[in-house]
């Protein structure tokens, strides 16, 4: 992120920037708030944000930085001390023009018993189909390739 800063610092023109950061597909090893690939990604991830902002000075406050996953996780750990693909997801926004607070509105968490399946299916309990809301595009709502194993 520091090479990051100092693009925007070089008033280059430069609009958008992307960076990949950390190994965030945790099937094994999330842990807890004291060990576990979290705990490292998100001290990382802290410090880096942190380092970024400080790099960038007085220009920060016309910086906007948004984090987000490309895919969601389950609420549910796995066997392996980890979670697998599911529709949870968070973004994070930082700069000088974003007002903080929470966004949205919060749905909670519930236990259902259809769990969400990848095609092809494993286990008796999964759909044939991958489970999304019935709004989504029928391209979304078709079936969709695996590893195999139904669990990720």
């Amino acid at each position: 992120m520091a090479e990051a800063a100092r693009i925007v610092r070089g008033d280059v023109g430069v609009e958008t920037i992307t960076i990949d950061q950390g190994d965030w597909d945790m099937h094994t090893g999330l842990g807890t708030v004291e060990w576990g690939g979290l705990k490292d990604n998100a001290g990382e991830f802290a410090s880096s944000v942190a380092a970024f902002f400080a790099d960038l000075g007085v220009v920060g406050d016309k910086v906007t930085l948004v984090a987000v996953s490309e895919f969601g996780r389950r609420v549910q750990e796995n066997e392996n001390y980890g979670t697998d693909h599911g529709y949870g997801n968070v973004m994070f926004v930082a700069g000088g023009g974003v007002v903080g607070g929470y966004r949205g509105q919060w749905p909670g968490l519930t236990t259902t018993t259809t769990p969400i399946c990848w095609s092809p299916p494993t286990t008796a309990a999964c759909s044939p189909r991958w489970s999304r809301p019935a709004s989504a595009p029928a391209s979304r709502r078709s079936s969709r390739g695996s590893s195999g194993n139904g669990s990720a």
